[in-house]
């Protein structure tokens, strides 16, 4: 066996049918390209990357590999589900598991093991939940050394909330702070920023200790774009 060690990822973002990333050098969010896909094709509500930056996406019906520096997309599975969030956990915090997790979350902080088969279906284990009457406000991450977060809401269309989560169940540690923002369909972390990506194309820069959501200065929205998710690499900071 050949070990192949992790690589650090940049922040991705897209929209409901492009792919962008963050160059973390020019604070641009420099776009990819349309997401294509093999067959199934439909709009992207959110992605994932594992540690070796392979980017996972997921339609209201399907799951797709996808190519980071391209955006074309094979399909996968069917999903027995749909979700508006989609993150990995690293392989030491998986129940069970020497492999990363992907998970799937569901509008109602459902936190679902999605483990494909290879041939074209999808076994689905449910982790827990956020509890306390949270929903997925629609994004989740887990990096190595920062922790995982989420977005979450008491009620649809509500105001987004910041907190940390067991990444072993799915459950609401604890809520850091109101973001004082709306639909926060993205949400990600770079180079010691929490982002989030609304669906009104606004971009924020997120107070890890105060969950209060700031409208970025330097990040500008690519002209008309409207996020519908963001995703990074489990080791982002590093190895």
């Amino acid at each position: 066996d050949i070990a192949v060690a992790p690589v650090p990822g940049n922040l991705f973002a897209h929209t409901k049918d492009k792919l962008y990333t963050l160059d973390n050098d020019t604070l641009k969010m420099v776009e990819v390209g349309l997401f294509t896909f093999d067959k199934k094709k439909g709009l992207v509500t959110d992605i994932a990357l594992d540690q070796f930056r392979n980017l996972w996406a997921i339609t209201f019906t399907d799951l797709f590999d996808c190519d980071a520096d391209t955006a074309k997309c094979k399909w996968v599975a069917k999903l027995p589900k749909e979700f508006n969030g989609l993150t990995f956990i690293p392989e030491t915090l998986v129940p069970g598991s020497k492999q990363e997790a992907l998970i799937g979350i569901s509008e109602s902080g459902d936190w679902n093991w999605i483990k494909p088969d290879g041939k074209g279906s999808v076994t689905m284990k449910k982790l827990g939940s956020y509890g306390g009457g949270w929903l997925s406000s629609g994004d989740a991450f887990s990096v190595v050394g920062i922790g995982t977060f989420a977005t979450v809401k008491k009620k649809s269309g509500g105001i987004d909330t910041l907190a940390s989560i067991d990444p072993k169940t799915g459950k609401i540690v604890k809520t850091i702070g109101s973001t004082g923002a709306k639909g926060l369909f993205g949400f990600a972390w770079a180079a010691n920023s929490f982002y989030g990506f609304s669906s009104d194309g606004s971009i924020y820069v997120i107070d890890v200790n105060t969950g209060k959501a700031t409208k970025s200065t330097q990040i500008v929205t690519p002209k008309g774009a409207k996020w519908w998710g963001a995703g990074v690499s489990t080791r982002a900071n590093g190895p």
